[in-house]
């Protein structure tokens, strides 16, 4: 008798289980608004928004054109690397087509060697 007490609430309670894994897997799954955030543009921007943009943010990828993009730093505290240096970073923008923009990261062995 109790066999079959533990058998009729086993049952649904495995099946809620199962129920909540996938409800929670499948909220997981879901992009999140910071993932659906497009990268911003330079070229919809003014040199100097995107300048105070990099400015503002220490390091960001920025699109720089139809398939391409770049990642800008303000200083080079914003490296990855602590062996990386910085070279100034050019990229259009709606009213400059070689806007001074920032740095990016360079490693300074592959800098060595240009």
């Amino acid at each position: 008798m109790m066999h079959r007490i533990r058998q009729a609430f086993a049952m649904p309670f495995s099946r809620m289980g199962a129920a909540a894994l996938i409800g929670s897997t499948v909220i997981l799954l879901q992009p999140s608004p910071l993932s659906a955030q497009a990268r911003p543009d330079t070229r919809t921007m003014t040199c100097e928004q995107a300048k105070a943009r990099v400015k503002a943010q220490g390091g960001l990828v920025m699109t720089t054109g139809q398939n391409t993009y770049q990642r800008f730093v303000a200083t080079h505290q914003f490296c990855f690397s602590p062996t990386d240096v910085t070279q100034p970073a050019f990229a259009p923008t709606r009213d400059n087509a070689r806007c001074d923009i920032g740095f990016t990261c360079r490693d300074r062995s592959a800098n060595a060697q240009n």
